[in-house]
């Protein structure tokens, strides 16, 4: 293994590390969601969940860089009948914009405030989460990084739902405003039809644990339950600091986006899992 994997292996799993130390139960949550190509950790507690929209932009990824002040917005189609409680997005920090990203947090006035994520149906507000816990971990990884060098850190932040049942034709937008600069690890696909192959072919979509009883991801395709992630990254800059996001997407806020990048989808997943209740009714926020 090269030293620049070595590099990348070290900074992921450190900062997996201190976001379970964090937010334990929202990295418990995205832990639920992951992909079926990730296997339980030995003695893990598996609840039974289904995503019905995934993609993994890790390996040959563009990291799509994103300014800081500003909010990017990202657009999801459903095709059938399908219940959501969870959307995770994947972000990164690669080496070029480390510094600029601590050095930009460390004049936060309000550091807890560096992400905001919201989970819009249909241009209405249903969650929405701030959190600073993904430049916690970046701290943590860079103050021990031994070598003084990091090709790339990814970690992610997520949005927690109270149950959401959605049909065809529904639009979910997934808002993020960033005090800070960061990066979205982003697939080339120039379709919609081109990313749900890509969840069919790796088998990123589908229900956990997995038997021979379950809906696999040709399975839930076959049935039309899926959802799709519109290959285009939108921007809004900010003119100041954003304690929390609208309310509703309203058309005028929406003419203020502007594409960042077309031809690309970034890492996401979107599905349900059941959790025991002493966390389903936790804070949703």
């Amino acid at each position: 293994m090269s030293r620049r994997r070595l590099l990348t292996l070290v900074a992921v799993i450190t900062l997996a590390i201190i976001g379970v130390s964090l937010l334990l139960i929202t990295m418990y949550i995205k832990y639920l969601l992951m992909p079926r190509h990730f296997h339980p950790l030995p003695g893990a507690v598996v609840f039974p969940s289904v995503y019905y929209g995934a993609l993994g932009c890790w390996s040959h990824n563009v990291n799509i860089v994103i300014p800081g002040n500003s909010m990017v917005v990202l657009n999801y189609h459903v095709h059938g009948n399908v219940t959501i409680n969870g959307v995770v997005i994947d972000i990164a920090f690669p080496a070029g914009i480390i510094n600029e990203t601590l050095t930009a947090f460390s004049r936060l006035s309000n550091p807890g405030g560096a992400f905001i994520i919201g989970v819009y149906v249909n241009s209405r507000l249903i969650a929405s989460h701030a959190t600073s816990s993904p430049i916690e971990g970046l701290k943590f990884a860079v103050s021990n990084n031994g070598n003084g060098y990091m090709a790339v850190a990814y970690t992610s932040i997520e949005a927690h739902l109270p149950p959401i049942n959605l049909t065809s034709d529904d639009v979910i937008t997934v808002l993020i405003y960033s005090a800070v600069p960061y990066a979205l690890p982003s697939c080339a696909v120039t379709n919609e039809g081109e990313e749900v192959g890509l969840m069919v072919r790796d088998g990123w979509i589908g229900v956990l644990p997995t038997s021979n009883a379950t809906q696999a991801a040709e399975q839930l395709y076959e049935e039309g339950k899926y959802i799709t992630e519109e290959p285009a990254i939108y921007i809004i800059n900010t003119t100041s600091p954003m304690n929390q996001l609208p309310q509703e997407l309203t058309p005028g806020l929406l003419a203020e986006a502007r594409p960042i990048a077309t031809g690309y989808a970034p890492s996401f997943i979107m599905g349900y899992v059941q959790l025991p209740q002493y966390v389903r009714t936790a804070n949703s926020g």
